[in-house]
């Protein structure tokens, strides 16, 4: 299970907890991005398995919170769980001391917006020479604290005293509160925090965790999101690209060209459910990437995945987390929980987002004076079949096996395949041996239990003696009669 979580956070918990919960609920690896202390609420974003790579990815976005400011007091935390330093709140009820209103509050938070340098409390996980500072501060050692580079990106106060904050990673709000409190020469310390967003995952997607146990126990998983972005604007196309024919190539050509005039990184999604494959899942990426494409990212449709609605999987997948400014695809695409997404609703969708929708036709082949769009079930029916020959027209290539070779006689050798390919037709083959710049024309032999055996008498047995379990290549010409 690969993907994230969106987490709403509750008070006491600690961000370690939240992964160990989720880890011995899903037994998986899991971890974090943006650490909320146990006082702090709201969103934390969990990565799920190898969804923990993309913890960069969050980290340099943006993040809101709504913070509560309560003046008249600082603490050596700077948030109200710390020991109070200075309290003047006495002098606020006598009215020495002058609060600002609302409006004195918002002109006042303006001057905070844009680049700025902050200094991280005493107690922070920040570490000098490998300690942390809030060890060093509990022991009562001085220490010189290392500035950091932030940025406000925007800052208002929503009521009296309480405030939302849009701004980058490392920015420590109860700091940001205590100068607030200095601008205005009122000591001021935080109360209670609320993150409301990472990036675009907000408060309102959130769960709690009593919440996911319960749809755990219910066998439901919807609460597991992909793991799927792009930093760029990209041009996409989806599908299982099972055996990266001429029509699918076709599709990336033309989608290679448009995103070099659109100035789109191209970005494919290629799903896989099966365990027989026409292409092997490293060889299906690797030519997808040699016609240039700048992502590829294999997708296991796994129980989830394949339960995403139809509208989810282009709204919140291809728009939202891939930047999809285009999307090109076949014309007989379909997608989404039992392909119910068409290109009717592809359509719908990607006008209202002023999305580009590229459509293209299917290629065709002649087989028995027939003509039959060609389709990856075609091909795999026509090796299934023996046909070999229009199976390679389609593919535009040699379908190949990787396997090694093994000594059993002299009259023959066998061939293990080591990846889950198909396997043609029991019956004589014309083949070739691959193995670098070696190249064999041999015949072998498929019986019907699928075991593959090499005839010496139609091969240098020299050669083919020397690449005795290696890794060679077993590639169908052609099925013929002996």
């Amino acid at each position: 299970m690969d993907g994230l979580v969106v987490i709403n956070k509750e008070k006491g918990y600690t961000s370690r907890d939240i992964d160990n919960i989720l880890k011995n609920l899903l037994n998986e690896k899991v971890g974090h991005t943006g650490t909320l202390d146990p006082n702090a609420t709201g969103v934390l974003i969990c990565l799920i398995g190898k969804g923990t790579k993309y913890n960069d990815f969050f980290n340099e976005g943006k993040k809101e919170y709504e913070a509560e400011m309560i003046f008249g007091i600082e603490t050596n935390t700077e948030d109200i769980t710390g020991e109070i330093e200075i309290d003047v709140r006495d002098q606020i009820e006598n009215n020495q001391i002058k609060l600002p209103n609302l409006e004195e509050l918002n002109k006042l938070l303006s001057d905070f917006v844009g680049e700025q340098i902050q200094t991280p409390p005493k107690f922070s996980a920040k570490r000098l020479n490998g300690i942390r500072y809030y060890d060093l501060a509990r022991k009562n050692i001085e220490f010189e604290r290392k500035n950091i580079n932030i940025t406000i990106y925007s800052i208002y106060a929503k009521k009296k005293y309480k405030i939302i904050v849009s701004c980058s990673k490392g920015t420590y709000i109860r700091t940001l509160v205590k100068d607030i409190g200095k601008k205005l020469n009122i000591p001021a310390t935080m109360g209670n925090l609320k993150r409301i967003s990472i990036n675009d995952y907000n408060i309102n997607e959130a769960y709690k965790i009593n919440t996911i146990k319960e749809m755990i126990n219910k066998n439901d998983y919807s609460f597991v999101k992909p793991c799927l972005f792009s930093k760029d604007d990209t041009i996409v196309t989806f599908g299982k690209f099972d055996a990266l024919h001429i029509g699918h190539v076709k599709i990336m050509k033309e989608m290679k060209k448009i995103s070099k005039k659109d100035h789109l990184k191209s970005f494919v999604l290629a799903f896989d459910m099966s365990k027989s494959h026409i292409t092997s899942i490293g060889e299906k990426i690797q030519r997808i990437k040699e016609l240039g494409i700048d992502n590829v990212k294999d997708i296991t449709l796994d129980k989830i995945f394949m339960n995403y609605d139809a509208n989810f999987f282009v709204e919140e997948i291809l728009i939202k987390n891939l930047k999809a400014k285009a999307i090109i695809v076949g014309d007989d695409c379909s997608f989404g929980k039992n392909a119910k997404g068409d290109i009717n609703l592809l359509k719908q969708i990607c006008d209202k987002y002023n999305i580009k929708l590229y459509i293209i036709n299917k290629e065709k082949i002649k087989i028995n004076n027939e003509k039959h769009i060609i389709s990856s079930s075609l091909i795999r029916n026509c090796i299934l079949d023996g046909d070999i020959v229009n199976a390679n027209k389609m593919l535009n290539r040699i379908y190949y096996l990787n396997g090694r070779i093994k000594f059993v006689e002299k009259k023959h050798f066998s061939f293990e395949k080591n990846n889950e390919k198909i396997i043609p037709l029991s019956g004589y083959y014309h083949v070739i041996i691959i193995k670098n710049d070696i190249k064999l024309d041999a015949v072998c032999y498929i019986s019907k239990n699928k075991q593959i055996d090499i005839f010496t008498k139609y091969t240098n047995l020299k050669m083919c003696t020397k690449l005795l379990d290696q890794n060679i290549q077993l590639k169908f010409i052609q099925k013929i009669e002996i």
